[in-house]
């Protein structure tokens, strides 16, 4: 097996970019929702991450970043910014909306055109009491 040293940071960018491509290809997620839906990558101490942007109308709001393999399934945000709903703007003017775990499953269900679906951004098992609220109005909650 032989072992480059890459000192390029255009190519060292480049191959991220194309790990992190795969492991979305790999997870069902073309490369219109990576443009769509701003999805990058992230470098740091060594360990990769796929930056996932959550925007509320034109605002960004927060990012948050989930290694890339082979590192253990990992999450982080950006600290001291606000926590809200993947796709959040969907909630205007549905009856119906469905909610998913996460993000990559948000994008997925919107890339079968499914376009009344959020995703929770804080992982399983946990939802803010904010988000309560949000739905309230909303007559029919799936939730996958």
């Amino acid at each position: 097996m032989s072992y480059y040293i890459v000192k390029s940071t255009a190519l060292r960018i480049a191959l991220l970019m194309r790990m992190a491509l795969k492991y979305l290809e790999n997870r069902g997620i073309n490369q219109d929702s990576v443009n769509q839906f701003n999805l990058g990558v992230y470098s740091k101490n060594g360990s990769q991450w796929i930056a996932i942007p959550h925007y509320q109308g034109d605002n960004l709001v927060n990012i948050k970043f989930r290694s890339l393999p082979p590192a253990d399934n990992t999450f982080r945000r950006i600290p001291d910014c606000k926590s809200i709903l993947f796709n959040v703007d969907a909630l205007h003017g549905k009856d119906e909306i469905i909610i998913t775990e996460g993000e990559i499953d948000a994008i997925t269900l919107l890339q079968a055109g499914i376009d009344n679906v959020i995703g929770a951004t804080n992982g399983a098992g946990a939802f803010d009491a904010e988000w309560v609220d949000q739905l309230k109005p909303i007559k029919n909650l799936s939730c996958l």
